[in-house]
């Protein structure tokens, strides 16, 4: 069988290198070709002669490749569409579920996405999300977690200290970086979302190798969170991803970021995914922080007591949203032969 994976930033390929190298292993031939972000009928340069005829799947994470009734978009000509979606945060932009009606399987990170990919009639649906399936073998060893670390970092890392890392995704929440700087956090890894290093360098007109001694800048974020002590994020997904981790305490600073600065910090625009949990309990994995002064409390909190910190929000919404996790690329990768196997 011959795959197509098409993707435009790596936190998009990010999310199916499990299911590519699976079904590479189980001897499936996978094509890849990288679109421009910001016009994705066009391929970046390098991609412009990758033979992407004769495919038997297209495979994408991210589903702005498919556009509805816009024209243009990606033309794949494979006999079936897959979207494994790339994030899971239920405050993020949640994307349509008018474009999920172009795939013929919705992988979906978790439960509360399956509920609502369900409005989508006559697609085949599956949970569970194969990038987290190894963060719980390298939790296990930190101390090689910590080294891969900080052989990335500018300096060596003390660590002798706890290890506190930032995890911004992009406009406001990258402002507060150098508030945290002020505050005098030490061991403080600031590790910009996957693909926005640029971005992120221009915004803030930094000398990051002088300014941010622990600035790094990784395509796999795990090698961060498995050696954090404390998780400190915004709206990305990677404060989900954390709580794979028991033992990992996780604060989120609040953003002017539009659509998310709201009180119970979820979209409900007609049309996007919503949350819908059992109850109306508002979504944190820890303090929501807006007022900068009350980190550093918060860190210490979460340090002296980093299992107990803010326990019973973290135990729910692990229950609520992680499924399958060590499990999900072999049975992603099953339905997926499964759906090619069947005529219809």
């Amino acid at each position: 069988m011959k795959i197509q994976h098409a993707y435009c930033c790596p936190q998009h390929k990010s999310a199916v290198v499990s299911v590519l190298d699976e079904m590479t292993r189980r001897g499936h031939e996978v094509v890849e070709v990288r679109l421009e972000h910001d016009d994705v009928t066009k391929r970046k340069k390098g991609f412009e002669d990758v033979d992407i005829t004769n495919s038997d799947l297209f495979l994408c994470s991210y589903p702005r490749i498919m556009k509805m009734n816009e024209g243009g978009g990606w033309k794949h000509g494979a006999r079936k569409s897959v979207c494994i979606e790339h994030g899971l945060n239920p405050i993020a932009w949640a994307f349509p579920l008018d474009r999920h009606k172009l795939f013929d399987v919705i992988c979906c990170p978790n439960k509360w996405q399956m509920k609502h990919a369900g409005e989508v009639k006559g697609r085949c649906k599956l949970t569970g999300w194969g990038k987290l399936d190894k963060l719980p073998e390298m939790r296990k060893d930190r101390e090689l977690a910590k080294k891969r670390l900080s052989e990335q970092c500018n300096e060596v890392i003390d660590f002798d200290k706890p290890i506190i890392a930032w995890i911004p995704t992009h406009g406001g929440a990258w402002k507060r970086t150098d508030e945290m700087m002020n505050l005098g956090i030490q061991n403080l890894v600031i590790a910009p979302h996957e693909s926005r290093y640029n971005q992120f360098r221009e915004d803030m007109q930094i000398n990051y190798e002088k300014d941010y001694p622990y600035y790094v800048e990784t395509t796999n974020i795990y090698d961060v969170i498995s050696a954090a002590d404390v998780v400190i994020t915004d709206y990305s997904s990677a404060g989900i991803e954390a709580l794979v981790c028991e033992d990992l305490p996780i604060i989120q600073i609040l953003t002017d970021v539009k659509l998310h600065n709201r009180d119970q910090f979820r979209p409900l625009e007609k049309g996007y995914y919503s949350l819908s949990q059992k109850d109306d309990r508002v979504f944190k994995l820890g303090a929501n922080v807006a007022n900068m002064g009350k980190l550093v409390g918060e860190i210490e909190k979460a340090i002296a007591d980093p299992t107990g910190y803010w326990k019973e929000e973290r135990d729910y919404w692990r229950k609520e949203l992680l499924h399958d996790v060590g499990n999900a690329t072999k049975n992603c990768c099953d339905f997926i032969e499964k759906v090619l196997q069947s005529k219809a």
